[in-house]
Protein backbone atom coordinates (compact mmCIF):
# COMPACT_ATOMS: atom_id res chain seq x y z
CA UNK A 1 0.00 0.00 0.00
CA UNK A 2 3.07 2.67 0.30
CA UNK A 3 4.26 4.51 3.32
CA UNK A 4 1.76 6.73 2.47
CA UNK A 5 -1.19 4.73 3.51
CA UNK A 6 0.44 3.14 6.11
CA UNK A 7 0.75 6.37 8.20
CA UNK A 8 -2.38 6.87 7.42
CA UNK A 9 -3.12 4.04 9.21
CA UNK A 10 -1.08 4.48 12.30
CA UNK A 11 -3.11 8.23 12.75
CA UNK A 12 -6.34 6.66 12.51
CA UNK A 13 -5.42 3.57 14.92
CA UNK A 14 -3.89 6.34 17.56
CA UNK A 15 -7.27 8.36 16.96
CA UNK A 16 -8.67 4.45 17.80
CA UNK A 17 -6.81 4.31 21.14
CA UNK A 18 -7.15 7.82 22.23
CA UNK A 19 -10.62 7.52 22.24
CA UNK A 20 -11.54 4.64 23.95
CA UNK A 21 -8.57 4.95 26.87
CA UNK A 22 -11.11 5.71 29.31
CA UNK A 23 -13.67 3.02 28.57
CA UNK A 24 -10.84 0.00 27.89
CA UNK A 25 -7.26 -0.05 28.94
CA UNK A 26 -6.63 3.48 30.22
CA UNK A 27 -3.04 4.04 30.10
CA UNK A 28 -1.80 1.24 27.73
CA UNK A 29 -4.15 2.54 25.13
CA UNK A 30 -2.47 5.70 25.42
CA UNK A 31 0.87 3.98 24.88
CA UNK A 32 -0.44 2.20 21.95
CA UNK A 33 -1.91 5.26 20.43
CA UNK A 34 1.39 7.13 21.36
CA UNK A 35 3.56 4.39 19.73
CA UNK A 36 1.37 4.77 16.44
CA UNK A 37 1.65 8.64 16.07
CA UNK A 38 5.54 8.07 16.27
CA UNK A 39 5.50 5.73 13.53
CA UNK A 40 3.30 7.84 11.83
CA UNK A 41 5.98 10.71 11.99
CA UNK A 42 8.85 8.46 10.86
CA UNK A 43 7.10 6.97 7.81
CA UNK A 44 6.15 10.91 7.04
CA UNK A 45 9.78 11.63 7.91
CA UNK A 46 10.64 8.65 5.37
CA UNK A 47 8.67 9.94 2.40
CA UNK A 48 10.29 13.20 2.52
CA UNK A 49 13.71 12.19 2.46
CA UNK A 50 13.04 9.98 -0.10
CA UNK A 51 11.56 12.25 -2.39
CA UNK A 52 14.32 14.42 -1.61
CA UNK A 53 16.92 12.09 -2.78
CA UNK A 54 14.94 11.49 -5.74
CA UNK A 55 14.76 15.47 -6.58
CA UNK A 56 18.42 15.58 -5.82
CA UNK A 57 18.95 12.35 -8.15
CA UNK A 58 17.12 13.66 -11.29
CA UNK A 59 18.78 17.35 -11.04
CA UNK A 60 22.03 15.25 -11.59
CA UNK A 61 20.72 13.43 -14.31
CA UNK A 62 19.85 16.02 -15.97
CA UNK A 63 23.01 17.96 -15.55
CA UNK A 64 24.95 15.06 -16.97
CA UNK A 65 22.60 14.94 -19.81
CA UNK A 66 22.63 18.49 -20.75
CA UNK A 67 26.87 17.92 -20.16
CA UNK A 68 27.11 15.39 -22.68
CA UNK A 69 25.35 16.74 -25.64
Amino acid sequence: FGTDAVAEFCIINAFKYIWRYKDKNGITDIQKARWYLEKSLALIGFNKMYKNIENVLTKIELELANENK
